[in-house]
């Protein structure tokens, strides 16, 4: 596969080839598998109030990272208060304002997220309206997991990629990588019937290098094709498209 020099930061990562490692390498409480279909991953199970403002879910007891540690649900709090803060940058924070006590937070007006409760294994959240998709809000890279020991011994940083021993919670976990060249994801625990067992992602940043090199063999999947070679590849039916979950707008 090829992917432009992507990030790897669950609060920062909103590019789609970006996001479509990290969706395999890190785990939330929601996901889509690849029918697009939404499901439980970290959760166990996932109560929605009838009037459509509290989310309650119970994280996997089984749930833990690749260094042996239990996911807890202070660690999705964590997560989430950091893609809020406005120094981290985070361009899809807007879905987490629904949140009580969300904007508060983000201004600097208080030290936690109040509409947000998290003890051991349990999460509620609490929001201003009724939300009918906030269990697909909960899909998204912003709300995944962080650890306060990992993003202090790395200044802050989220990167498991360049990171001094960042640990993932996902499907896979990146065995090596030569930097900027390519990364070798392993999986790091049993997979799906079809699924690969390793991943070989080069990073090709020029989409005219990508598909010489998808034509001479050197690539199994393109994920990115040059409009020149569009109908050529159609011609030859070897284009394969798949839902993808994205979200685009328009500004004026």
């Amino acid at each position: 596969q090829t992917c432009p020099l992507p990030i790897f930061d669950p609060s920062q990562g909103e590019d789609g080839l970006g996001v479509r490692v990290i969706v395999n390498i890190m785990d939330g409480l929601m996901g889509f598998i690849s029918r697009g279909e939404l499901t439980k991953r970290l959760a166990r199970s996932i109560e929605i109030s009838p009037d459509l403002k509290t989310y309650r879910l119970v994280i996997r007891s089984d749930a833990v990272w690749t260094d042996g540690v239990p996911v807890d649900a202070s660690q999705i709090q964590l997560g989430i208060e950091r893609a809020l803060k406005p120094e981290t940058g985070s361009k899809l924070a807007g879905f987490l304002k629904w949140i009580v006590g969300a904007e508060a937070f983000a201004a600097g007006k208080e030290k936690h997220v109040s509409g947000i409760k998290a003890a051991g294994k349990k999460i509620e959240f609490h929001l201003l309206k009724p939300i009918s998709f906030f269990d697909q809000v909960l899909a998204l890279p912003i709300t995944y997991p962080l650890r306060k020991d990992v993003l202090e011994a790395n200044g802050g940083k989220w990167d498991p990629l360049r990171g001094k021993k960042v640990p993932t919670n996902g499907t896979y976990r990146i065995r090596s990588s030569v930097p900027d060249e390519e990364i070798l994801l392993e999986a790091a625990r049993p997979v799906p019937k079809g699924a690969p067992k390793s991943v070989l992602l080069r990073i090709v940043a020029d989409e005219s290098t990508a598909s010489t090199l998808f034509d001479q063999g050197k690539l199994d999947v393109l994920t990115r094709i040059p409009a020149f070679d569009q109908k050529r590849y159609e011609k030859k039916g070897i284009v394969k498209s798949v839902p993808f979950q994205a979200t685009f707008f328009l500004g004026f």
